[in-house]
């Protein structure tokens, strides 16, 4: 319509008004366009920006993050340096320092991608439990309980970005989007279970025919299930167990209490039994014992102790004989 006005010009000079309003819409019009071609180059470049650089690690923080939202190499350094990350958790020294890792092989640390599969063997230490890929815990020394897992049963075939740093223990890797530590090693060693038997008396003094009770703790102080375990009750001479409150578990009879069954018990669990008895004799002392039967790292914990005192009988004057 523009070059149709153009031409009909020298013909017509009362088109002038239309050809400026034409003049005027084909510059708004072209602005229009740059407008938009600029907005096109923008969106290009955003979307190109989030494809190569992944959001900060903050905005997914996580719970399982050994230092809260991750951090570069400068930030890792810094929260070592303070003790504690943006959450609170004044744990950090703790558990590097357990995987080896501290002050000086830290200002020495470089940058290095790690690629996870099933065959290069990364495991990666977290604050919490995600039951997948052969998961262990452990007790930092000091520091919380932390799981180990397999990096790659975390996320398979993915590249990370981490610290790495050398430490006497080898080398460890400190992922920047958690601040997860990974090493490459065998699967942490398991650490065995150990039953740990605690035995109390209600009073250590008692009369002939008085009742008192027993209180039995049995734990698995160790670090994997005790398994098909046995607690028991052995009593000594002139010491009667008795039957109250037993429930499943009663007297095999008066000198020995034992569980129905063996069973298992698992890392950390305790149970805990209340057995009464009565003295039998006066003036003695008695030891009473109760045991987990099982075979473990530390047998000698295995056994509880109590011991109770019988009072003797008060002291009768004979009067002397008249005659």
């Amino acid at each position: 319509m523009f070059r149709k006005l153009v031409s009909n010009l020298p013909f017509s000079p009362s088109l002038i008004n239309q050809l400026g309003f034409y003049a005027k819409r084909v510059k708004r019009e072209e602005f229009t366009r740059k407008i938009g071609l600029i907005f096109t180059i923008m969106c290009v470049i955003v979307q190109t920006v989030t494809i190569a650089s992944p959001a900060k690690p903050t905005l997914a923080a996580s719970t399982n993050d050994i230092i809260f939202g991750g951090g570069d190499l400068k930030k890792t350094q810094d929260i070592y340096s303070k003790g504690c990350d943006s959450k609170g958790r004044c744990d950090i020294k703790a558990i590097m320092n357990a995987y080896g890792i501290n002050a000086t092989n830290l200002a020495s640390a470089t940058y290095e991608n790690i690629y996870s599969s099933a065959e290069n063997n990364y495991w990666s230490i977290g604050r919490a439990p995600r039951g997948y890929g052969g998961e262990v815990s452990k007790q930092i020394p000091g520091g919380p309980k932390i799981w180990a897992r397999t990096l790659h049963g975390w996320s398979a075939n993915r590249n990370w970005n981490a610290i790495r740093v050398n430490t006497s223990q080898g080398t460890r890797w400190i992922l920047t989007e958690c601040g997860n530590i990974v090493t490459k090693e065998s699967k942490p060693a398991t650490p065995p279970p150990d039953m740990k038997m605690e035995k109390t008396v209600s009073k250590s003094v008692v009369k002939k025919g008085e009742k008192f009770y027993f209180t039995l703790k049995a734990t698995n102080i160790g670090g994997s299930t005790a398994k098909n375990v046995l607690l028991y009750d052995t009593s000594a001479n002139h010491l009667e167990l008795q039957p109250d409150g037993l429930g499943s578990d009663p007297l095999k009879n008066v000198m020995r209490w034992e569980t129905h069954k063996r069973f298992d018990i698992g890392a950390g669990q305790s149970f805990t039994y209340r057995i009464y008895a009565i003295a039998r004799a006066d003036g003695t002392t008695l030891e009473n014992t109760a045991c987990a039967d099982i075979f473990d790292v530390n047998i000698y914990n295995n056994c509880g102790k109590a011991t109770v005192r019988v009072e003797a009988p008060p002291l009768v004057e004979k009067c002397p004989y008249n005659s």
